[in-house]
């Protein structure tokens, strides 16, 4: 017979600790709202007059949320010092009678202690209490107690079976609420860390700005010495008596142009350290046609550049090693009134690689020709810009002259 009166309660308080552990699960829930749903679950079917959730803040234990039944008075705000409350529980579950509570009380708890401590039982109108501990790190975090009032109807025996559907109750409670504040502190973490990496990137990118606009103002400045020096030059080759140091200076000046237009084209773009290749190598193409007095119907200039951007190191490497190939040509490659075409071409080669060639179909090089190692001072300044460069090159004379050069987004090598 007592099996079978146990049975529906055994069902019921399985029933009991599934609901507790999905609401515990629902992370939608604020705290406040599992708390609340939690109590609101447990209270009227375990019979009790009054669930209630009491939370550790400093040095009280204060009533955070509650459930009651009809008629009872609510506690919700109500408190004891904490150091009482530990010493009444030792550390784990407690069940207290009104009627035997003096009796059980702690030689050591002062008697101020005491009284107050009756003077909470009378006004809450208690006649027992079950109250389930939960810790974190060793410290009291907070306390559920499930209280029976003097005036109740029915008054349940806290059976071990009801006892450890409070305390399974009290664990996953704990367990929702520790899950609810590690999220809270993540979200706040990264609310913070937002916060932190806006406030940087905006840094950052001021700092950024402004090295930007000094960069600029040097190409700017830049430009203005090269241009200077070319207008020296050019007074000194109408003044110099000699056709050869006249020749020497125009085609210093053609090699100070050919950097003075990469000045110029990354001060007027804005970008102060990538250059548009296409357009710098169209310009300086045009002004070597014109500076050596060509017949562009007899000679023809075939650029084939990609859309491609250098930082200005390489490009300034590039721009002579094309106006030393491009002024060669136009100088020597065609003959009396012999038509032409000169081709420079720069493509991207993988992801990594350049390729950079000048070709001409003219009459080509001599056989003992080597990069370098030629008399010709523009020939020599290409073989040591292809050292700077830390290109490959390779030539050829098949159907006039190719120079291809192969070089990396790294090996730069300053000199």
């Amino acid at each position: 017979m007592k099996a079978n009166e146990q049975l529906p309660e055994e069902h019921r308080f399985d029933r009991l600790r599934v609901d507790v552990w999905k609401l515990a699960s629902q992370s939608h829930l604020s705290e406040d709202e599992l708390i609340e749903r939690l109590l609101c679950r447990i209270g009227p079917e375990l019979g009790v007059s009054r669930a209630c959730y009491n939370e550790c803040g400093g040095d009280v234990v204060v009533c955070r949320s509650e459930w009651c039944s009809e008629g009872v008075k609510p506690s919700r705000g109500s408190s004891l010092p904490k150091p009482m409350v530990e010493q009444l529980l030792g550390g784990r579950c407690a069940e207290f009678s009104a009627a035997t509570l003096e009796r059980e009380l702690p030689e050591s708890m002062p008697a101020n202690e005491k009284i107050e401590l009756a003077a909470f039982v009378e006004r809450l109108n208690l006649n027992s209490v079950f109250a389930v501990p939960h810790y974190a790190d060793g410290e009291l975090e907070g306390l559920l107690t499930l209280d029976v009032c003097a005036d109740a109807t029915e008054k349940p025996v806290w059976s071990k079976m009801r006892k450890e559907v409070a305390m399974d109750a009290v664990e996953l409670l704990a367990q929702g609420l520790a899950q609810r504040r590690m999220e809270r502190s993540l979200r706040r973490s990264k609310r913070d860390l937002e916060r932190r990496v806006a406030e940087r990137t905006k840094e950052l990118a001021g700092a950024l700005e402004e090295k930007k606009l000094l960069l600029v103002e040097v190409q700017h400045r830049v430009k203005n010495n090269l241009q200077f020096v070319d207008s020296l030059l050019s007074l000194q080759s109408e003044h110099a008596q000699e056709k050869d140091l006249a020749r020497i200076l125009s085609e210093s000046r053609h090699r100070v142009r050919s950097m003075a237009m990469i000045h110029e084209r990354l001060y007027s773009t804005g970008d102060p350290v990538h250059l548009d290749v296409l357009d710098y190598v169209q310009r300086l193409g045009t002004y070597l046609l014109d500076a050596y007095g060509t017949d562009r119907d007899r000679i023809k200039l075939n650029i084939r550049v990609e859309a491609v951007k250098l930082d200005a190191n390489r490009a300034i490497l590039c721009g002579l090693i094309i106006n030393e190939l491009v002024s060669n040509a136009l100088k020597y490659a065609f003959s009396g009134k012999q038509s032409g075409r000169i081709s420079v071409g720069l493509r991207r080669k993988g992801n990594d690689c350049y390729t950079l060639v000048v070709s001409d179909n003219g009459k080509g090089l001599p056989l003992r020709f080597g990069v370098g190692v030629s008399r010709s001072l523009g020939l020599k300044l290409v073989g040591m810009l292809c050292e700077q460069l830390n290109a490959k090159v390779r030539v050829s004379r098949k159907n006039g002259t190719r120079f291809e050069f192969i070089f990396g987004e790294e090996g730069y090598s300053r000199r």
